[in-house]
């Protein structure tokens, strides 16, 4: 009997001790696992904030940068930085008229066709047609894309000029000449 009542006293402290258990799993643990997520959460903060006083502490050199950016922007000289778009068109439009006429082609049309804006720049397109050979052809789109302000030709098409008829012999002849249409865009804008 005694043995039974040792048995039964082992048995209730093991019950005893299991209900403890069960109850402090049941506070223990949501506050163990709430702390280790918050301990994760703090480290992130920590980590996030170091990294953004590592860039705080270079946005003085970025900001020097972005200034040598810009006066490097105005000292190359690739856009236009006329105060109105017409006026950008008008430079443009009298270049390739300038270039076209010193190369030897003629220009038979030439006029602003769009105007589109791309970030910070103002595209200006102006569309050409002339008569020139072959020869003035190549110098011309040499002229134009070497050019500062830059000078984009885009949508070319060449096609031989009407053939003409010989007075004499009264049979279609070709003259060399060439018949160009492309389109030349230009970029406006202030950084």
């Amino acid at each position: 009997m005694l043995n039974n009542q040792n048995k039964s006293r082992w048995i209730a402290l093991g019950l005893l001790l299991l209900v403890f258990a069960f109850i402090g799993g049941l506070i223990v643990y949501p506050l163990v696992s709430l702390g280790l997520e918050y301990r994760e959460k703090r480290q992130d903060a920590i980590f996030n904030v170091r990294r953004y006083k590592k860039i705080l502490s270079k946005k003085d050199a970025l900001s020097r940068n972005f200034e040598q950016l810009n006066s490097n922007y105005i000292e190359q000289n690739y856009f236009y930085t006329r105060n109105t778009i017409a006026l950008a068109s008008a430079d443009l439009q009298a270049f390739i008229s300038q270039v076209i006429s010193t190369s030897g082609g003629q220009v038979i049309r030439k006029n602003s066709s769009s105007k589109k804006l791309e970030d910070n720049f103002t595209r200006i397109t102006i569309d050409v047609t002339m008569n020139l050979t072959i020869e003035a052809l190549r110098s011309i789109f040499y002229e134009i894309e070497t050019v500062t302000p830059l000078i984009i030709i885009d949508q070319v098409r060449i096609k031989s000029a009407p053939k003409k008829r010989n007075a004499k012999t009264r049979k279609l002849e070709s003259n060399g000449q060439l018949t160009v249409n492309f389109k030349a865009s230009s970029f406006v804008g202030t950084p």
